[in-house]
């Protein structure tokens, strides 16, 4: 098949530029874009076309010597501030003017019709030109445009500007950094493959072919190659689709989605209340493939929410990263209520008001100290065992209790400052309130410290506790009782090999140095072997050394630790 004239080639040009053009744009090659544009104007509007021509050319000398005075003003202002870059100018192509005068613009009108481009290396520089140009040059109100905090949807970027520059002319100035120059000059694919250092042959296979169309009228060579015009856009590996919503618009979505890729692109609430589709008139299911040109109406459900079944579906990661956020947000919730719950049954367990001590500043308070960021994350780490609730209750009980309240005066004064009962002394007294903290379990002959509580006495914990701060003003110095007479109560923890009838052997060894075993509590299979509590009660802390050493030497004893609780 020939083409025989002119009318019948620009028959041809348009019906590929019109397919070219469009794809050229999506990868942002704008180079070929606009060759495109220029050669398809040629001959669908040749009069047009050669009047612009002709005016460019008439004022070609004078637009020139103004843009190389212009560019030479800008190296000098770079240079002076010490930043690496390059430089390009260009006058507008006849496309881009016709467009704006078709658009009923004027002659003059036209802002762009000088350019400047500047290439540098970091995205923060690009700012810091804008900024040199502006204060040497006067810029132009709303003409300024910052594309690279808010790309477009083909991830061009640069920044825009218009100024008035040397002679009293309009310049375009677009700044820059080589990358983002990449992706603007040579399309998104080419930009891929030199990003991620790979061969770029699956985008390339566009690019050679659009390549190949450029040669092809660079060569004039459109006559012998009409098949390859013909079979252009099957012969395109696409990986896009174009449906539209009733109204008209179109979206752009990868191939294999669905309506509810469709419904989390238009809005992440249209996603999550999506109950169903309907498609070219006809309703189907929420898991349908869309193809090109469909025209997709989704019906919503206030108060629904979305199935986490749709992520075995759903092709885009907009819509797998909003489903998912939706159950975080859930489940974050949850979380958040259980663990507010577990900490006011703490406060209620402590003999406490969770009125009192659930006060903004407190919280704070204990924010502060456990290093989290806020209330929200605070009762998650309860909830998922992070933090204990006892850990927390004890920093608010700090942060509620005044001063004079725990004040170790107050309470010897209130005291009879006799000796002799008790098992720990105050100061040097024993009758004042203490108990024995249930979390660490200190026995007699362990270095132990008081903690002031309000209402409850001293609580006695071993000065290694976890639970307790102390720095704290509620600390106190505390000692033994050298008369007393009593048995502590304390934990030890055992990992073991084994079954239950090894634990006849720990039971006769704690026996033989007159240890009491309140009770062996089997928790959980670990790494470390089968663990079990053991409560029991001894006389000193000599006494229970001497039982973990005794157990450590059975063979199937693998690890021994003193037992608390945090």
């Amino acid at each position: 098949m020939y083409v025989h004239d002119d009318e019948h080639k620009k028959e041809i040009i348009e019906e590929t530029t019109n397919v070219f053009i469009p794809i050229a744009h999506r990868l942002g090659i704008k180079t070929m874009k606009s060759e495109l544009e220029d050669l398809c104007l040629r001959y669908s509007k040749p009069v047009e076309y050669q009047e612009i021509l002709d005016k460019i050319s008439a004022d070609k000398n004078e637009l020139e010597g103004s843009l190389k005075e212009m560019k030479e003003e800008i190296i000098e202002l770079l240079n002076d501030h010490d930043i690496k870059f390059d430089i390009l100018s260009r006058v507008k192509s006849v496309r881009g003017v016709y467009n704006k005068l078709a658009a009923g613009k004027k002659w003059n009108d036209i802002y762009d019709l000088l350019g400047l481009r500047i290439l540098i290396d970091k995205a923060e520089e690009c700012y810091l030109v804008i900024g040199l140009i502006h204060s040497k040059y006067k810029p132009i109100p709303k003409r300024f445009k910052d594309y690279i905090a808010n790309p477009k949807n083909n991830m061009y970027q640069s920044l825009h500007t218009t100024v008035f520059g040397v002679g009293g002319r309009m310049y375009e100035i677009q700044v820059r950094t080589y990358e983002m120059d990449e992706i603007a000059e040579h399309g998104v694919a080419s930009h891929w493959s030199y990003k991620e250092k790979t061969d770029g042959s699956k985008k390339g296979e566009v690019e050679n072919k659009l390549e190949a169309f450029r040669t092809l009228i660079e060569l004039n060579d459109i006559e012998g190659n009409v098949d390859f015009f013909n079979n252009l856009d099957t012969n395109l590996n696409k990986e896009e689709i174009y449906v539209f919503t009733p109204k008209g618009d179109i979206i752009e979505l990868p191939v294999g989605s669905t309506p509810i890729d469709f419904a989390y692109k238009i809005h992440s609430e249209v996603g999550n209340t999506c109950v169903s589709a309907i498609v070219n008139g006809k309703i189907r299911k929420l898991d349908y493939k869309l193809h090109d040109s469909d025209i997709v109406e989704l019906k919503t459900q206030a108060g629904t929410g979305p199935s986490k079944s749709w992520l075995d579906f759903v092709k885009t990661d907009q819509a797998k990263s909003r489903i998912k956020s939706f159950f975080y947000k859930q489940d974050k919730e949850r979380l958040i209520k259980t663990g507010e719950e577990l900490l006011i049954n703490e406060i209620k367990k402590r003999k406490y008001s969770p009125s009192d001590l659930l006060k903004p500043d407190y919280l704070s308070e204990c924010i502060k100290s456990l290093k989290v960021d806020d209330e929200e994350e605070l009762y998650m780490g309860i909830s998922s065992l992070k933090y204990s609730p006892n850990i927390v209750v004890n920093k608010l009980i700090q942060c509620f209790e005044p001063k004079e309240n725990h004040d170790l005066d107050k309470l010897l004064n209130n005291s009879g400052k006799t000796k002799g009962k008790g098992s720990v002394l105050i100061a040097g007294y024993a009758d004042l309130l203490t108990s024995i903290a249930s979390c660490c379990m200190p026995v007699y002959g362990e270095d132990i410290v008081g903690f002031i509580t309000r209402g409850h006495g001293i609580t006695i914990h071993r000065s290694d506790c976890p639970n307790v701060d102390l720095n704290s003003e509620r600390i106190v110095k505390a000692t033994w009782n050298d008369e007393q007479k009593d048995k502590f109560t304390t934990s030890i923890h055992i990992y073991i090999d084994g079954s239950n009838e090894k634990l006849i052997d720990i039971i006769t060894a704690a026996t033989k140095i007159d240890v009491n075993i309140v009770s062996i509590n089997y928790k959980k299979k670990t790494k470390d072997g089968d663990f079990y509590e053991i409560i029991c009660k001894v006389k000193d802390i000599n006494t229970l050394n001497l039982l973990i050493v005794n157990l450590q030497s059975l063979k199937f004893v693998n690890k021994i630790e003193r037992g608390i609780t945090k």
